[in-house]
């Protein structure tokens, strides 16, 4: 559901229509990156300069296009039916909607996945969707998104092999769309980069947007992805989602689910995490019977519905979303305003600020279009926030537990909210890190917070946005944990081990001198020159070990975030019985192992302790956050 030229959009027949598209194939590759082909897999990530001057990244190379001292706009777009010949662009009747976003001094890019998303199994050429549910081939494509084995594989659209059906397979073990936006987006960034990080998806390729915004977020639990390639904002324009479950998806996250659950989730379960999210809809393509309308999302994101009258088809005002959204980024954006000041906004789209985005990223108010309906330009249009019905919502109370940690330890916070299902809540702190929204599920939202100091935080929250005003506050105060000497005696060989105090030095020399080498998983197993509390080493000791006296102050609990699998775990002081971490989502621990006299040990979940002192390798069937308190003792 994407860039269809205008002169395409006549009812031909569809030998008519393809003998017109090979010829604008010819046209657009004036413009277009030498390495894109319509014949052979072009897929990847393209950046673009002015007028459409595009090049495609290589791992290594250098692009005129990226500069890693930029800001960067990353857009997936969505299905691409017909139209795979050419390489996807940011025109729109003439306009190059990315001049406004270069001009400010961004990168911009298309992830180009369209010969996988080019399937037209049910449609004709100029007639997509009907009145009645998807059609196959839109199915199809969303599928590629989130399994590599879905109804039609990976096949693409081969233009050069239309006697053999127009599709050729790809290479023995392509992944899925989503998968190969994650790995082409990782290697993109050099090491270092910095920036901010803003992703688009149009139609299905919001879909491809919060996969690849999730695939990160697991990366940098895992320790394997920089955290500064998290996307700041993700928009989501006229996003579509099939309306009922695929039950032909036979393995990933969608598998047996409908997409927009599958996605409504993943959102959940970043916004904690700090990523903003704008959706704008401008289409009946995306509710039913077409698609799924997922109103349940729409509590926990921006939400703005245009209204593009100036379109008399409905092709075109799906595409509204995609091209207002980016050409507005040419023209003046909202004025300056923080916190609830933020819902006098007339001006939205892609100007919108991030301290804009999280004042106004609320559940009470909805945004709608009220000038500018009728032009073909983001120039005039003007929006006006909605309060919705039943609101204000609030927070009535704020708890802290414990309501005094220790330094390092975590408290959660728990907000109990008068507000719909899925509702955003807001959390502030001048002590300390919080996690900034959470969504209120069943009357309550929780926060966790830490600190490395001590002193007493001020916790305040709301259901107003960033910046809104503070409906409750609780104190929670940090002691400074007490220093401590402890005994360590590991074998010669290999031992699992990890620090039970926080040492002044850390270093491997200094806690082990005799240590032959110790190492750590992240990214595979990497060298360790020194330890940290709450991690799992693996250390390599000469023929009869040794007995270590460790001073520091006491690790109190372990707070992890790890992506699914396997992870190495370190304990805090005393060690934890294992049916008491805590783990969130719950039930995410699979096993647990120790490694003791030379071999592997399981960890009974029901009635086993992890110990001080000792790493476990951890398995979790998704990514989640762990916390074990000190209390083995």
């Amino acid at each position: 559901m994407d860039t269809l030229r205008r002169s395409c959009r006549v009812r031909l027949g569809l030998a008519a229509a393809l003998a017109l598209l090979a010829v604008l194939a010819v046209q657009d590759t004036a413009v277009a990156a030498p390495a894109y082909s319509p014949n052979s897999l072009s897929y990847g990530l393209y950046w673009f300069g002015k007028n459409n001057a595009s090049q495609k990244f290589v791992t290594g190379e250098t692009n005129p296009y990226f500069d890693p001292g930029r800001p960067t706009l990353i857009f997936a777009h969505g299905w691409q039916p017909f139209i795979s010949n050419s390489l996807p662009n940011f025109s729109f009747d003439g306009e190059d909607t990315a001049a406004g976003w270069i001009d400010a001094g961004w990168n911009v890019g298309i992830f180009v996945w369209n010969q996988f998303s080019d399937e037209t199994t049910g449609i004709s050429v100029g007639a997509w969707f009907g009145d009645g549910p998807p059609p196959q081939g839109v199915l199809d494509a969303e599928a590629k998104i989130w399994s590599a084995n879905g109804p039609k594989g990976m096949r693409w659209r081969d233009w050069d092999n239309f006697l053999g059906g127009g599709y050729s397979s790809p290479p023995a073990g392509t992944p899925s769309a989503g998968q190969l936006f994650y790995e082409t987006y990782v290697a993109a960034f050099p090491s270092g980069y910095d920036q901010p990080i803003r992703i688009a998806g149009h139609s299905l390729g919001n879909q491809m947007a919060v996969r690849l915004a999730y695939l990160v977020d697991q990366g940098i639990a895992a320790g394997t992805v920089p955290a500064a390639l998290r996307p700041a904002r993700v928009a989501l324009l006229d996003p579509y989602w099939s309306p009922d479950p695929r039950t032909d998806i036979p393995d990933g996250m969608a598998a047996g689910q409908r997409t927009g659950d599958v996605v409504r989730q993943a959102i959940a379960s970043l916004i904690p995490r700090g990523t903003l999210f704008e959706w704008y809809w401008s289409s009946i393509w995306t509710t039913p019977p077409q698609g799924d309308a997922n109103d349940a999302l729409k509590p926990m994101v921006f939400y703005a519905a245009m209204d593009p009258a100036f379109a008399t088809e409905d092709l075109d005002k799906h595409l509204a979303a995609q091209h207002l959204y980016f050409w507005s980024h040419a023209f003046a954006g909202p004025a300056a305003c923080a916190g609830e000041a933020c819902l006098g906004m007339d001006r939205v789209l892609s100007r919108l600020g991030d301290a804009q985005l999280a004042a106004v990223m609320r559940s009470d108010y909805r945004w709608v279009q009220t000038e500018g309906q009728a032009t073909a330009t983001p120039a005039d249009d003007a929006y006006q926030s909605v309060q919705q019905e039943g609101a204000p919502y609030s927070v009535t109370q704020l708890e802290a537990t414990p309501p005094d940690p220790a330094v390092g330890q975590e408290a959660t916070i728990t907000a109990t909210v008068a507000a719909p299902e899925g509702a955003l809540v807001s959390f502030s702190t001048d002590l300390g890190q919080i996690t900034p929204r959470a969504i209120a599920s069943q009357g309550q939202a929780t926060a966790r917070l830490t600190s490395g100091a001590a002193g007493t935080a001020v916790v305040a929250a709301t259901t107003r946005g960033t910046g809104g005003q503070v409906q409750a506050t609780v104190n929670v105060t940090f002691a400074a944990p007490a220093a401590e000497e402890v005994v360590l005696t590991y074998p010669g060989g290999w031992s699992m081990v990890s620090l039970p105090v926080t040492p002044a030095d850390g270093a491997l020399a200094t806690l082990f001198p005799n240590a032959i080498s110790a190492f750590r998983f992240g990214n595979g197993y990497e060298p360790a020159t020194a330890l940290a509390p709450c991690e799992g080493y693996w250390l390599n000791l000469p023929a009869g070990g040794g007995t270590y006296s460790i001073a520091g102050s006491t690790v109190a609990a372990c707070s992890r975030s790890l992506a699914a699998g396997w992870s190495m775990l370190g304990t805090p002081r005393h060690g934890t019985p294992a049916a008491a971490i805590e783990q969130n989502p719950a039930g995410s621990v699979v096993s647990i192992f120790a490694f003791v006299d030379g071999a592997y040990r399981q960890v009974n979940l029901e009635s086993g302790t992890v110990e001080q002192g000792a790493g476990y390798w951890v398995n979790l069937s998704q990514a989640a956050q762990l916390l074990l308190s000190g209390q083995g003792d």
